[in-house]
């Protein structure tokens, strides 16, 4: 099993990068899933060196930690390198990553079967939608443009031109929601549209198409009972006296909204203990947990709050909803 099977990636880039910065320790870094692959890609990366001309003696380690977007990266570990060769993800818009840190583009080769771009438009049909937004993963960069001119050819209109998100970014979603009668996430899995819809509260249609499993979904109603969780998690925590903050490391330290959350804590007369953790796991909170906290607020990662720790035995918040809970802001609010 080969990476390039799958995916494609620019390898001029990466000997380019290489060159120009005379590098001798270069650290890969692959999002879980494909780290085994790093084998494969270190031996091309070297080879193409070598008819390049490059003699300079070379080491390519591969970085284990898990890699979940360009937010969190260990910035002990990367000053050791100098070049940092990150797959898959694109810049995180609410942080700068170190200089040293260049974005490869891992583009997945997967694309939906004519069978299922059929079914997504009798859906939309069915849903009387016109007007679509479309949004996408980086990995899906690919075939978006394809997936655009054959919905055009079936009179559904795109009203955005399909960007990135992230699971806490939606990029501009905010400006074209009005305009919209539906939002289609380009993704593999669930995390990324039902961020979206909890960002837009389910005031839309929201569907996925899936290029790795080739299906099409209306999550709708997946992201409704979630919302009906969350609003659940939040109103257990309004009389919780005692708290813990979660802070993340790099681009998941957020130090405005830490500030903003603690600010709150204190007004409302809240005792809060902030924990400093670069990844967060049950093990970790139940080892810092205790029968003195009744409530928790993640300000490193929405994921952790969404997903990892919906079933926890305590209300774990995101910022967003702490301030909603708080009345600071109108109606609920995702992430941020």
């Amino acid at each position: 099993m080969l990476l390039k099977e799958f995916y494609t990636y620019d390898l001029g880039k990466i000997i380019k990068e290489i060159i120009s910065r005379k590098a001798s320790k270069v650290l890969l870094q692959l999002p879980n899933g494909i780290k085994r692959f790093s084998r494969e890609l270190i031996s091309d990366i070297i080879s193409n060196l070598r008819r390049s001309g490059y003699d300079k003696d070379i080491t390519i380690d591969i970085d284990g930690n898990p890699i979940y977007g360009s937010c969190l990266i260990d910035l002990n570990l990367i000053r050791n390198y100098e070049l940092v060769l990150h797959f898959a993800h694109e810049p995180y818009p609410y942080w700068e990553a170190p200089s040293n840190v260049v974005f490869i583009d891992l583009l997945s080769k997967a694309k939906p079967s004519n069978n299922t771009l059929e079914k997504l438009v009798r859906m939309l049909t069915e849903m009387n939608v016109k007007y679509l937004a479309i949004y996408i993963t980086p990995q899906h960069k690919l075939i978006v443009s394809d997936i655009v001119k054959y919905l055009k050819s079936r009179d559904i209109m795109i009203i955005n031109r399909p960007k990135v998100i992230t699971g806490c970014w939606f990029a501009d979603l905010d400006l074209f929601l009005d305009k919209v009668h539906a939002v289609l996430v380009i993704a593999g899995g669930m995390f990324h549209a039902l961020g979206l819809g909890l960002r837009i509260k389910a005031s839309k249609h929201v569907l996925v198409l899936d290029p790795y499993s080739d299906k099409v979904k209306d999550v709708t109603k997946d992201v409704v009972k979630v919302l009906k969780v969350r609003l659940w998690k939040i109103s257990k925590a309004l009389n919780a006296k005692s708290w813990l903050i979660i802070v993340g490391s790099a681009g998941q330290y957020r130090y405005t909204i830490i500030k903003e959350v603690t600010g709150i804590l204190k007004k409302n007369n809240r005792n809060f203990h902030i924990v400093r953790t670069t990844y967060l796991t049950h093990d970790i909170l139940r080892n810092i947990d205790g029968s003195d906290i009744e409530a928790i607020i993640i300000t490193s990662c929405p994921r952790l709050a969404i997903e990892d720790f919906t079933k926890y035995d305590k209300p774990v918040l995101t910022p967003g909803e702490v301030m909603y809970m708080f009345g600071l802001r109108e109606d609920y609010t995702y992430p941020w």
